[in-house]
């Protein structure tokens, strides 16, 4: 069924997702988490910090152990390679998306499902949080590239029995960790749920591939712990700032059950397009009979795995879910695949050539939006410009005086940091000086000369005193 492969497919799909982020692939702005990130790679890059111990701000996490540090290094390769642009955090951002619908088709081939992976890499691209973190640099989008990997090694150990591929499932679980942290580790269940669920295997087969996966895991991070300074001290002060700290004190959600909320946001057009094709199902007196239920299950419990251990602690935010939606789409496709390969039978694709070319077109399109896009704002527009105004004034890597409700102004300090490496401090007298009307009490002092402001926000002075 030539059609149900068809390169085509699969270019509009591609086509259709650059239209949906074309305004925001190039332009400037970004989510907060990801400015952040991404001025600690772009540091990284310009050697301001090392790989065990990055830097974001001289007077704000000059020691950043808020993440284990391997998206950073990762990303500092791309600044490397591509210079110092606004562009390259996004590309960046966008290239994991790429890997990782890869990592979804490969996946999908390994379990066999006899109809053509554009279903689930569809049905992935359609949830919000997969197209919003395409452009927002954020560590779950590389998290997710391993802890796919690791499903995909398992399935590789599953058909030809070699344990090169537990060692490398194992190692991924680990790159996953650098990069995120423990939430990186829930498939180390699926050994357990697969054997026991799909395979329908002896429980002496079960406890066997969860023990192999777990000391795959915990050997290679053992070995990096215990033998490299630098990685535990890293490791120990992440341990302590987010982990047990997050536990404690921080608080973000009023509910656990926050990020189930967010879950059922993102599976809510899926749960409608399955409710529609079951009634259509049962319509049209198709077979009852569900195939693949079990590998079904496999995949639901799987995600959601990836899910209820966030509930965990009340620092959520709904995007943490980005790694598990993976698994969903997987799920849900086996579930509707069956129908949909009835439906396409019925359909005459004879018109390839057209259909090729429609897809063609619309990348085209999503080419000319993203190029027309470039340079504008995709947020912060206001702020933004302002702040590349304080910077024509201000050095790379000055440190500028302000109030603390500025300091506390996180995006403000992070643009700083990402553009020109400017760092803001409230307690001491700095060259340059900058208020504006959120400040309580004025940073400046009298005898400061009053060197730019604009109509909306800043207002930035240069001090008579020494600038220490």
């Amino acid at each position: 069924m030539e059609y149900l492969t068809s390169k085509s497919i699969y270019l509009l799909i591609f086509g259709l997702f650059l239209c949906l982020i074309s305004p925001l692939l190039l332009s400037d702005g970004m989510f907060l988490d990801g400015i952040i990130y991404a001025s600690v790679s772009k540091n990284l890059s310009q050697g301001i910090g090392t790989f065990w111990n990055p830097h974001f701000t001289d007077t704000t996490y000059a020691e950043f152990h808020e993440h284990p540090p391997l998206v950073f290094g990762l990303l500092s390769i791309f600044y490397r390679l591509f210079g110092d642009h606004v562009y390259v955090e996004k590309i960046f951002s966008f290239s994991t998306i790429l890997i990782q619908a890869l990592l979804i088709h490969l996946i999908w081939k390994k379990i066999k499902i006899n109809i053509a992976s554009w279903i689930p890499i569809l049905i992935w691209c359609s949830f919000p949080f997969i197209s919003w973190t395409a452009t927002n640099n954020l560590l779950e989008n590389t998290m997710m590239i391993f802890t796919s990997s690791s499903i995909l090694f398992y399935l590789h150990y599953i058909e030809n029995k070699k344990h090169i591929y537990l060692i490398l499932a194992g190692i991924m679980l680990v790159l996953g960790f650098l990069c995120k942290g423990p939430f990186s580790l829930f498939p180390l269940v699926f050994p357990f749920l697969y054997q026991s669920i799909y395979e329908k295997s002896s429980i002496s087969i079960v406890i066997k591939d969860s023990i192999y996966i777990i000391l795959a895991t915990v050997v290679p991070f053992l070995l990096l712990y215990f033998l490299w300074e630098p990685a535990r001290i890293n490791i120990d002060a992440y341990v302590d700032r987010q982990i047990i700290r997050s536990l404690r004190e921080i608080v973000t959600v009023d509910s656990r059950f926050q990020i189930l909320y967010a879950l059922f946001s993102e599976l809510i057009i899926s749960i409608i397009i399955i409710t529609i094709i079951l009634v259509f199902r049962y319509k049209l007196k198709i077979s009852k009979t569900l195939k693949n239920y079990k590998l079904i299950l496999v995949f639901i419990l799987l995600g959601l795995c990836g899910v209820l251990p966030i509930m965990i602690s009340l620092k959520q935010s709904g995007f943490y879910i980005i790694p598990s939606l993976t698994f969903f789409s997987i799920g849900i496709s086996i579930l509707i695949s069956d129908l949909l390969k009835i439906g396409f039978e019925r359909i005459n694709f004879y018109q390839n050539k057209i259909f090729l070319s429609i897809s063609l077109g619309i990348i085209l399109i999503g080419v000319i939006f993203i190029i027309r896009n470039n340079g504008e704002y995709s947020r912060d527009a206001k702020k933004i410009s302002e702040i590349k105004n304080l910077l024509k004034i201000i050095p790379e890597r000055g440190i500028i005086r302000t109030c603390p409700e500025l300091k506390n102004d996180y995006s403000f300090e992070a643009y700083l940091s990402r553009y020109k490496n400017v760092s803001l401090d409230c307690d001491n007298q700095r060259e340059f000086v900058v208020n504006n009307r959120s400040c309580k009490i004025a940073a400046y002092a009298p005898s400061d000369s009053l060197i730019y402001t604009s109509n909306t926000e800043y207002i930035l002075y240069k001090s008579n005193h020494s600038g220490k």
